[in-house]
């Protein structure tokens, strides 16, 4: 393809950052699954480091590392989105937050639900140690609430754009006029 003609986004490069972008993704989500294990199994070993050369909590660099994870992921997103569709819409954004939403949002509730299972007692404390809200139990209904909303939006897309009443674009809800 000429690059005169080429629509702007697609390249090598949009996909090495793509690449790299899934690549930070997995790695802070194996972090983060690794001490969700953890806190299920041995919650006490939490407050103990993960790395001897950095000094922070286990739990901390759970929290830290699910957040950069779903910010790489939906940044990602993006980047493919605008690789191929030339260009990306305000519907395309929408869609692939609510994707990351519930991927995320699903996470968090497997999380808790194994907690809740292996230590019950704990859903009445803090989802995290630095700060006092939310609590596990508030955090696994909100989460829950995350994924069935996100689903629920994401097939109505779907199902619009399948029976023809979206083209995808950002002006595509029928008048009510």
């Amino acid at each position: 393809m000429n690059r005169a003609n080429a629509a702007p986004g697609i390249g090598a490069d949009a996909k090495a950052t793509a690449m790299i972008l899934e690549v930070i993704a997995v790695m802070c989500a194996c972090v983060w699954l690794y001490v969700a294990i953890v806190a299920a199994l041995k919650p006490t070993e939490l407050a103990r480091p993960l790395w001897a050369v950095f000094p922070w909590r286990q739990d901390t660099v759970a929290a830290v590392c699910f957040a950069v994870s779903a910010a790489a992921c939906l940044a990602a997103r993006v980047v493919v989105q605008r690789r191929t569709n030339a260009g990306l819409s305000r519907r395309a954004f929408a869609e692939a937050c609510l994707r990351t939403l519930l991927v995320y949002s699903g996470l968090v509730a497997v999380y808790l639900c194994a907690n809740a299972i292996t230590h019950p007692s704990t859903l009445d404390m803090p989802l995290t140690h630095f700060m006092s809200w939310p609590t596990e139990a508030v955090a696994l209904a909100t989460s829950m609430i995350c994924v069935a909303a996100s689903f629920i939006v994401l097939r109505s897309l779907e199902n619009r754009r399948r029976d023809g009443l979206g083209n995808g674009s950002d002006h595509d809800v029928p008048s009510t006029n």
